[in-house]
């Protein structure tokens, strides 16, 4: 990406973080091709992710209009060029949020300037996407939902759900009802192109640390089953390949998209929490068609995705899952869950 490259953005100190750190990658680029090892080990990494989407990536739902995914692009490019100069500059709050899970701890720590290497890498790739989206010519989409292909109102028991970890799961007052920590809860109907909607209502947090994340589609790993979702966040975020949304995140004041499987990605993080608010009901709908991942909340685009292959292969079916995070207990109800194709 060339220095000082701007897409339609205003000119605010959000181009000035991106033009610097669009320099400061070529710069990490040239130095990782000039170094012998460095060089090698990203010769044995993945391919270059493809060229062509495999979808027309401008999607709408419902009442979302197109200017509203081109701000969530603008925001993905703004928050890929801050995590370079974050990355780059060392900040442990920065490759805390971008590295790949546990990789600044343990045993991995004497593997970190490779590990580094290759999340410039992957955030340039990342950047490169955005930037097409948002200047190469497109044609807007619009879908709907369509045949409803599962629905619970939750009368009948918790037939259709399967449930991995310790914590309190039952129904109440025909909603879920999830008061736990560590938790993950997983609708037994498979889908592959769809938008899940359900009603969500954190009531209650033990602690900041405590918050719900949502699953579409979820896959275990080869050699592993739902179970391994349970207990600790690393058990999940290794162990599960998904595209995840949390929402009311403890107290963060943010909401992250975010790809697990080989450890824990970031896709796109947005301020603030669209469910931040206790004891308050909203409406998520999550919308997976192609390679285009979409949340909402109260009928407003929260994230905007689109996976060109940069973290693995486009995700084409799994279930749904509900995980409460490891660290603090929270007490939520969801209600009134359906999954819709798209038309």
């Amino acid at each position: 990406m060339p220095s000082g490259y701007r897409v339609g953005m205003d000119t605010t100190q959000d181009d000035v973080v991106l033009s610097e750190a669009c320099q400061r990658f070529a710069q990490q680029v040239e130095a990782a091709r000039q170094h012998p090892v460095l060089s090698g080990f990203l010769d044995t990494r993945r391919d270059d992710p493809p060229g062509d989407l495999r979808v027309e990536p401008l999607v709408l739902f419902g009442g979302t209009a197109e200017d509203q995914v081109l701000s969530c692009w603008r925001t993905q490019l703004r928050a890929q060029a801050r995590a370079v100069r974050g990355i780059v500059d060392r900040d442990r709050a920065t490759t805390g949020q971008w590295l790949y899970w546990g990789d600044l701890e343990g045993p991995r720590i004497a593997a970190e300037p490779f590990l580094r290497c290759e999340q410039l890498r992957d955030c340039g790739r990342e950047a490169r996407s955005l930037v097409r989206l948002l200047t190469s010519p497109r044609r807007v989409r619009p879908v709907r939902p369509g045949e409803m292909r599962f629905q619970d109102t939750f009368e009948g028991g918790l037939g259709a759900w399967s449930i991995h970890g310790g914590g309190d799961v039952d129904i109440v007052d025909r909603r879920l009802r999830i008061a736990a920590e560590g938790v993950s809860v997983w609708c037994g109907h498979p889908f592959t192109d769809a938008v899940i909607a359900f009603d969500y209502t954190p009531l209650s947090a033990e602690n900041p640390s405590a918050g719900a994340l949502f699953a579409f589609p979820g896959t275990p790993v080869p050699g592993q089953d739902y179970a391994i979702s349970g207990g600790p966040m690393e058990r999940y975020n290794t162990g599960i390949d998904t595209y995840h949304c949390s929402l009311f995140r403890g107290g963060t004041g943010r909401t992250n998209l975010r790809r697990t499987g080989p450890g824990l990605k970031m896709l796109s993080t947005v301020t603030p929490d669209a469910c931040a608010e206790l004891g308050r009901t909203y409406r998520v709908e999550l919308l997976k068609l192609g390679s285009m991942v979409q949340v909402l909340v109260d009928g407003r685009l929260i994230h905007a995705y689109v996976d060109v292959g940069t973290y693995g292969p486009v995700l084409t079916g799994g279930r749904f899952g509900i995980r409460h995070f490891s660290g603090g207990r929270l007490d939520a109800r969801y209600g009134a869950m359906t999954i819709s194709d798209l038309v």
